[in-house]
């Protein structure tokens, strides 16, 4: 007969069970990371072509708004009726 070793089973104990899961996990989170991909960023009439699809319909920016009301009331301030409003 030939000498081999003995090979002894490990001893399992709550350490070794605790760094096998926690080298299982970090290599799955490695490799879905990997996965990953990101959403190519959206142009604002792709969004809303989306939207319209859905039977949506887009809003407006507020900050649009306020500059339409905004422009509107130095329209009106300084809107004059002309030679028609001299004949009082």
């Amino acid at each position: 007969m030939t000498n081999l070793p003995s090979v002894r089973p490990l001893r399992i104990d709550d350490d070794l069970v605790a760094a096998a899961l926690a080298a299982v996990c970090l290599y799955l989170e490695a490799e879905q990371a990997e996965a990953i991909e990101e959403a190519p960023s959206r142009s604002a009439w792709q969004a809303a072509a989306l939207i319209s699809a859905q039977g949506g319909t887009p809003t407006r920016s507020g900050i649009t708004a306020a500059w339409r009301t905004a422009d509107r009331v130095g329209r009106a301030a300084h809107w004059s009726a002309g030679i028609l409003g001299t004949f009082d």
